[in-house]
């Protein structure tokens, strides 16, 4: 049986990372949705109260850390994962800037 994310921390902590990267991209939810979770109605069920596995939690944290847009702060309220080493965490979908986000500036 897989752990269950459910506390309101770790998914406001997640939301507050789409908010912002929404905000920043002018990517629809949906279109985040699909490239975090290979399911374009991921977020907007987890919005509405529904759960998430740890394992999926951790690799949606790790696409943002990932992929974080150039110039925008990570939120201060919301714990930062490390940067996966290169291959280490694949995504289910490429980032729209090719996957240059604040982790692949720390590697260059």
């Amino acid at each position: 049986m897989s752990r269950i994310v459910s506390g309101m921390s770790d998914i406001q902590h997640l939301l507050t990372l789409v908010d912002a990267y929404c905000q920043a991209t002018r990517a629809a939810e949906t279109t985040l949705s699909t490239r975090v979770f290979s399911d374009g109605k991921r977020l907007n069920a987890i919005r509405a109260g529904s759960d998430i596995g740890v394992r999926r939690f951790a690799r949606a944290m790790q696409w943002f850390s990932d992929n974080w847009p150039e110039g925008l702060d990570w939120p201060a309220d919301v714990p930062h994962p490390a940067c996966a080493e290169p291959a280490a965490t694949p995504s289910p979908q490429p980032s729209p800037r090719g996957g240059e986000g604040v982790c692949a500036e720390a590697s260059t």
